[in-house]
């Protein structure tokens, strides 16, 4: 059916406006979208919008626009107020813009709209879904005219938790919100960030705030809570954090595991610091499992990091300390290290590992391509050793302890990731290698050219 429009229109007193209107259209998409550059795609039985529309001195005696299921109709006299309602498929309104990835659920609005342009009303959502995100709901009331949109009583429900908030908008860049969180859990939230569920248990609520100039400056504050709550390894902290003007302010936030707290503060993007302190590494297994290789034997792990400059090339420096810890089943007594990262660079510095009479002492950098190592960056190691056992740097590098004997070494290397330059010096023994007891080892390594010479 081709495309059709009649209408006639007659406006009085235009300080004042009286309006009397009649119109009956059809409007074929293909038509327009042949004549129009729009982003429509129509499909069997959203092809067409019809509409209707009788207005007598103001009056609106039938008003209907609508496309598959979607419609809007309205009502009733524009001086004092007419009545609107709206459905909105959002399955159909995906289809038609061709979405890939097709939300689903309908949205029904009601209210009042008079002239001058007020309109007051409410939303309500039913099962609203998109990927992950099932049976979301959305309630509101609303008021718009040309100078203000206000949400008011404004509750969104999801991922089990609900967001309670008013809103403002003034002028089209003056805004507002104050809120409240409840019930967010770290199970449920993972799940639909990141569609892997980590075995945190913590419940996320609190207030929001946010207010400012779209134009200008943006100001914003959380305060956030994390109860324990649900199944996995129990989450307790605080969050309070502030947003001015591009620079996030952490004040003093702390989170708290079971062995492990976290503490958090400063202002990211120009000076922060993390310190983390933990008396087992089982805490961090739902995200990474150290515990499985490194244990804490009645011992701690201290990891501290300094955060400066702007984010887009963030200078970061450390240190790291281990004391009483096992790896691969072998007893340590202390590992410490500086640490010093950029996306330019890396480095580990003063490091050193103890174990009764063992002494290691360890250093290196590497140059950085946007934090990636690249074929021709820079690089430095260097490593020696007293006192140890084999079996402890047969730990070190993830083996089993199949060689045992006292051994010393020392290294020094530099050059390129990819052409390595240097040497190397070991002496083991008297030891036991593969069941088989030796005297003694020595060996010798130069690193030149791409080509390693062994003696």
């Amino acid at each position: 059916r081709a495309s059709s429009i009649a209408a006639n229109l007659s406006i009085e007193h235009m300080a004042r406006p009286n309006i009397s209107a009649q119109a009956v259209a059809h409007v074929a998409l293909d038509e327009l979208t042949r004549s129009v550059d729009l982003p429509i795609h129509p499909q069997p039985g959203l092809n067409a919008i019809d509409a209707t529309l009788a207005i007598r001195d103001m009056q609106i005696q039938n008003a209907l626009v609508s496309i598959g299921k979607t419609y809007i109709a309205a009502s009733g006299d524009l001086r004092t107020g007419a009545q609107f309602e709206a459905g909105i498929a959002i399955d159909e309104i995906a289809a038609l813009a061709d979405l890939k990835r097709h939300p689903s659920g309908s949205v029904q609005i009601a209210g009042t709209a008079k002239i001058p342009l007020a309109l007051n009303g409410t939303l309500k959502s039913n099962n609203l879904s998109y990927e992950q995100f099932r049976g979301m709901r959305i309630e509101s009331a609303f008021h718009a005219d040309p100078r203000t949109i206000e949400l008011s009583g404004f509750t969104a429900g999801a991922l089990g938790g609900e967001v309670r908030a008013n809103a403002r908008l003034a002028n089209q860049s003056q805004f507002s919100v104050n809120g409240t969180l409840r019930n967010f859990s770290i199970a449920n939230l993972s799940a639909a960030l990141t569609k892997k569920t980590i075995g945190y248990a913590g419940n996320i609520g609190g207030s929001i705030q946010a207010s400012g100039d779209l134009k200008q400056t943006i100001r914003a504050s959380a305060h956030l809570t994390i109860a324990p709550g649900g199944r996995g390894v129990p989450v307790s902290g605080r969050i309070d954090a502030g947003y001015d003007n591009g620079i996030v302010q952490l004040k003093p936030s702390s989170i708290v595991l079971p062995h492990t707290r976290i503490d958090l503060s400063g202002r990211i993007g120009e000076q922060a610091d993390v310190r983390i302190e933990s008396r087992s590494l089982e805490d961090f297994s739902p995200v990474a499992n150290p515990g499985s290789a490194v244990r804490l034997r009645g011992g701690s792990g201290l990891v501290t990091i300094h955060e400066s400059g702007p984010l887009s090339n963030p200078q970061l420096t450390g240190h790291v300390t281990l004391t009483n810890f096992t790896l691969e089943e072998r007893r340590f007594d202390r590992l410490s290290a500086g640490l010093r990262a950029s996306p330019s660079s890396a480095e580990i510095s003063d490091g050193t590992l103890e174990h009764a009479g063992l002494r290691a002492q360890f250093s290196g950098s590497a140059g950085l391509s946007n934090w990636k190592l690249a074929d021709q960056a820079p690089i430095r190691a260097k490593l020696t050793t007293s006192g140890g056992d084999a079996a402890d740097f047969l730990a070190l590098a993830g083996q089993p302890a199949r060689i045992t004997g006292p051994v010393t070494a020392n290294m020094a290397i530099a050059g390129t990731a990819t052409n390595p330059q240097g040497s190397a010096q070991v002496a083991a023994g008297p030891g036991n290698a593969y069941g088989e007891p030796f005297d003694r080892l020595q060996l010798a390594a130069d690193l030149s050219d791409q080509r390693v010479d062994l003696t």
